[in-house]
């Protein structure tokens, strides 16, 4: 057997080895108090998205909306540019 074909075999096997989580399976390895910092992180996240959409569509500048949302300017600005539903659909 040559060493890519090897390679890939060590590939396969190693990706059938993943194991996907769903939410449920995570969630359910937090204690109640992890889980509702997170679930209060999930909350805070969402809400300045709405915000920074609503300040997007108002045409304020990411400048305004990093300010509005106690956020690091470059992260806004990378959020801003990104295509929301190509980030989801990945």
């Amino acid at each position: 057997m040559e060493n890519s074909e090897l390679k890939n075999e060590t590939q396969k096997a190693e990706e059938k080895m993943k194991k996907e989580w769903s939410v449920q399976e995570i969630m359910g390895t937090l204690s109640k108090e992890q889980q509702m910092l997170l679930s209060y992180f999930m909350h805070i996240s969402i809400q300045k998205g709405r915000v920074m959409g609503r300040m997007e569509m108002d045409g304020r500048s990411a400048e305004e909306i990093a300010n509005a949302v106690k956020a690091p300017l470059d992260a806004v600005q990378k959020a801003l540019d990104e295509d929301p539903f190509e980030v989801i659909a990945k």
